[in-house]
């Protein structure tokens, strides 16, 4: 069986050394919540730029527009079905994020149980490295860590 391969962008929106993550609602696992936290982010679409799929995806579960920074991370990984590589850009305007209201947005209420900023450090979070490594240090550095989970 060939594994598909998915590109995805994802939002690290960091404040006060929280990280803003959601808990996912799986429709396919009758409304199942995830155990783990998650950065806001998503699938790119065919032909969409990797940039035009950061912004829509953090609008369409936070209802607000982020100011894309540096590239921070990117990760490769495959779960048996899907072969996954990650882009995660730093969020320039975390402040604005900290109250999402959820009816205000296409897909908070149906795809998200919950979001927050969390400690990092003290959640389960996927995928791990955003537990591992200083993501203040990261931002400052201005530089692309690359995680290679193949």
């Amino acid at each position: 069986m060939q594994v598909k391969r998915l590109v995805t962008a994802r939002g690290v929106c960091f404040l006060n050394g929280r990280l803003l993550c959601a808990r996912q609602i799986h429709s396919e696992q009758n409304g199942k919540i995830n155990e783990f936290w998650s950065t806001p982010g998503g699938k790119l679409d065919p032909e969409e730029d990797i940039l035009s799929c950061i912004k829509r995806e953090m609008v369409e579960e936070t209802g607000i527009e982020p100011t894309v920074g540096d590239l921070l991370y990117v990760q490769q990984y495959n779960d048996g079905t899907y072969e996954y590589i990650e882009f995660f850009f730093n969020v320039e305007n975390p402040e604005d994020y900290r109250k999402i209201d959820l009816s205000k947005t296409t897909h908070g209420e149906t795809e998200i149980a919950n979001i927050d900023f969390i400690d990092p450090k003290n959640n389960f979070i996927l995928p791990k490295f955003l537990s591992e490594t200083n993501i203040e240090n990261d931002i400052n550095s201005k530089k692309t860590k690359i995680f290679n989970y193949l």
